[in-house]
């Protein structure tokens, strides 16, 4: 089985009254955990909000929601799992809501990824120079990953927010965090704040590495 070195960053756009966006990580140091459920990536995006509650909370209160039930029972496989926790915590969110929410949510388990997005979210590849979009609306997906694979998962506002060349630039970066700092001057400061993404690479681990 390859070994992978995983690098991320993340990108947030700015918040309103009216909308907001997040990007959670999570790497478990509990074994079990890291062993049946891997590395979690998840990013939100909120807008048209017009409850009393603040948005800011509301948006934390949602992954939490979602990293409490991902990580809560390790008794099912991962990956069907992963689409119970989502399916249930955005229906939780969502009955009879003021707002319009996104969610995208990524595994990385040993060099498995597991995926599922909805609302407009949207999970893109960049392999051997071809990028390509993965996942769009409601679906899930699950694959091997390759040396020097590139993902981006993003919400349905930061996409509305870049185009395909624009996307392309950032992910030939060198690094996940240059990819970011491309990113950040389109999506920073828009009048809607429901943009947020994360960038994961991934390089196959040398022998001299897994040894240390």
């Amino acid at each position: 089985m390859e070994k992978f070195l995983l690098h991320f960053a993340k990108i947030v756009g700015t918040p309103t009254q009216n909308s907001g966006s997040w990007v959670h990580t999570f790497s478990p140091t509990d074994e079990e955990k890291l062993v049946k459920r891997g590395h979690l990536f998840i990013t939100l995006g909120l807008k048209e909000f017009y409850g009393s509650q603040e948005i800011a909370l509301l948006g934390k209160e949602i992954i939490s929601r979602l990293h409490e039930e991902y990580y809560g029972d390790l008794e099912l496989p991962a990956f069907p799992h992963l689409q119970q926790s989502f399916k249930k915590v955005f229906q939780e969110a969502t009955e009879g809501a003021e707002f319009i929410l996104d969610m995208g949510m990524v595994v990385i388990l040993k060099n498995v990824l597991y995926a599922m997005v909805n609302n407009g979210a949207r999970l893109l590849i960049k392999r051997q120079d071809e990028l390509k979009t993965l996942l769009s609306q409601e679906n899930t997906l699950s694959g091997f990953l390759q040396n020097k694979d590139v993902f981006l998962l993003g919400t349905k506002e930061f996409f509305s927010l870049l185009s395909e060349e624009n996307l392309k630039t950032a992910l030939n970066a060198s690094s996940a965090q240059e990819s970011v700092e491309i990113l950040a001057p389109f999506i920073h400061g828009q009048p809607d704040g429901a943009a947020a993404a994360v960038v994961l690479s991934f390089s196959e681990m040398k022998e001299e590495q897994e040894k240390k």
